[in-house]
């Protein structure tokens, strides 16, 4: 028996789970679909795998995939099976002839080179607007069972949190805009929350967008990215979270998650309607997680901040009966704020601070929109202090994903600290000059003609395999136009036309070396100088 398994487990990096117990034995796809209400798995029977996949699967089954849309299928595919032994076939590493830089934290923004390319990556600002969010929620209990041991009574609980409030603070040009929904709202209070949170997003995007400068990136094909405007929470990828993905996907929405099933590292929503994305994140991404939020704004926070987290009998009621507690005029009294996890209560100072804030309100509901209002406000200085410290690397916080990305793109940026476009970095090698033979150049003419016929360019005028003595003295007396590097036997030499609507002419091409012509193609000028000059 031979079957492959198509696994939607979001931790199943394999696109394909593959059991073989007799390589001479029928090749049978089959998909599993895990139905959780039901607790059962479903296998269904697929006839046509290419079409599942939308692609061609290599028949040895080694889990490659073709894009038959591709230009060079047929070459691609008949070259990989060739070589390919089926799923033992070893994964090789495959080097360059030349070595590339490493530049991830420039590579990744093509602002950013544009800027860095023309001597204005001062212009470049971190991203100041985002939105903060926080759920307060309150326990369901599933079961209760007791039971009495020779010494004392045993009471065993089996809880499951259901979400009571929502709250969001955005910060947009130092002006905080907050929402607020709890279960009085409705049972659809999450639904409602999303629909204002992309309503305000909007304004966060344009006040972004009015910070990036106005540069212009001359490619062809070149598409700017989709703006992702960044929603944080703390200790949100745990629990958070999961409250709130599946009511995300209910709003045609697009998720794109990374993460476990537990711990959700960053959820991407592409809403159909609007022309960003938002990024939830985790603050604890970013710091030692052994933070909690008290101490985190303590730590985190500018001196002589006042605006701490606020106190909450969380455990003083459950989902039976938070309508009648949470609708009460009078204040908690002291023992409902006791902890029965670790045991604590809080101090006489706190519950007086308490008793004084809550006169100010009508009742509980209303001391709960403060309370949870109170948590998102409160992270907004320690994340702006934390944003500002790490910019004085020249990083974006918000522009990472974790920690240690922040670090990497730091350790990178010592490397280029030195770096010059306007200085020439020539590649020192011992390798001996290209030599033009006749055979070489005859292939290059043919394929030149390949290349203008497929793209309707004229190649009446084109170079011809008789112009063998003029590209031997050019290669003799010239280097690449890009690099300024010469060509031998390793750095290869191509021909880089300037207009692409014209055909391989003398007079609309010079020498370049293969990798600088790949490159520059049809790229931005500076940008193209700023990668091949690395």
């Amino acid at each position: 028996m031979k079957y492959n398994i198509n696994s939607r487990d979001v931790e199943q990096f394999s696109k394909f789970e593959e059991h073989i117990f007799d390589k001479e034995y029928l090749n049978v796809n089959v998909q599993l679909v895990p139905l959780s209400l039901l607790y059962e798995i479903h296998a269904m029977y697929i006839s046509d795998i290419d079409k599942v996949i939308n692609g061609k699967l290599c028949p040895h089954n080694c889990q490659k995939i073709f894009n038959t849309k591709k230009q060079h299928y047929q070459r691609d595919i008949a070259k990989h099976l060739k070589y390919c032994q089926g799923p033992e076939t070893a994964k090789q590493v495959k080097l360059d002839h030349l070595p590339k830089p490493y530049y991830q934290h420039i590579s990744n923004n093509k602002l950013l080179q544009k800027l860095i390319a023309t001597g204005q990556q001062e212009l470049l600002t971190p991203i100041l607007n985002y939105i903060t969010f926080d759920f307060e929620t309150i326990g369901n209990i599933i079961i209760d069972i007791a039971f009495m041991l020779p010494t004392k009574l045993v009471e065993n609980l089996i809880v499951q949190f259901e979400p009571l409030s929502l709250a969001s603070a955005a910060t947009i040009n130092d002006q905080i805009t907050t929402l607020y929904f709890d279960l009085q709202h409705g049972s659809d209070f999450i639904e409602q929350w999303i629909s204002q949170l992309f309503e305000v997003a909007i304004k966060v995007n344009e006040a972004n967008q009015s910070n990036i400068p106005d540069v212009t990136i001359e490619e062809k094909h070149y598409q700017s990215y989709q703006p992702q405007e960044t929603v944080i929470g703390f200790n949100s990828k745990k629990f958070d979270m999961n409250l709130l993905l599946k009511h995300l996907i209910k709003n045609r929405t697009k998720i794109q998650y990374i993460g476990s099933t537990t711990q959700a590292k960053q959820t991407i929503v592409s809403h159909y309607d609007y022309d960003f994305d938002l990024k939830f994140i985790d603050i604890l991404s970013f710091i030692p997680s052994n933070n909690i939020l008290k101490l985190f704004v303590e730590k985190f926070g500018t001196k002589g901040i006042k605006l701490t987290k606020g106190i909450f009998p969380h455990g003083s009621f459950n989902y039976d009966n938070y309508k009648l507690v949470l609708g009460q005029t009078i204040p908690f009294e002291k023992q409902d704020f006791y902890g029965k996890l670790n045991n604590r209560n809080i101090s006489d100072e706190d519950y007086d601070q308490y008793c004084n804030d809550s006169v100010n309100f009508e009742n509980r509901w209303e001391y709960l929109k403060h309370y949870n209002i109170r948590d998102v406000t409160c992270m907004i200085n320690p994340f702006n202090h934390l944003i500002k410290i790490i910019w004085e690397e020249k990083v974006d916080m918000l522009g990472c994903i974790s920690l240690a990305q922040i670090a990497s793109q730091i350790k990178q940026k010592y490397c280029y600290e030195k770096f010059d476009i306007n200085a020439s970095y020539n590649i020192v090698n011992g390798f001996e000059q290209f030599e033009v033979t006749q055979y070489w150049w005859n292939n290059k003419v043919k394929g030149y003609i390949n290349q203008d016929e497929y793209a309707n360019r004229d190649t009446i005028n084109n170079v011809t395999e008789d112009d063998i003595d003029w590209i031997r003295d050019k290669v003799a007396s010239e280097t690449c136009h890009l690099c300024h590097n010469k060509f031998t036997k390793e750095n290869k030499l191509t021909y880089y036309r300037f207009d692409n609507s014209v055909g391989h002419k003398k007079q609309n091409c010079k020498l370049a070396c293969e990798i600088c012509n790949t490159v520059k193609s049809d790229k931005d000028n500076d940008i193209s100088k700023l990668r091949y000059n690395q």
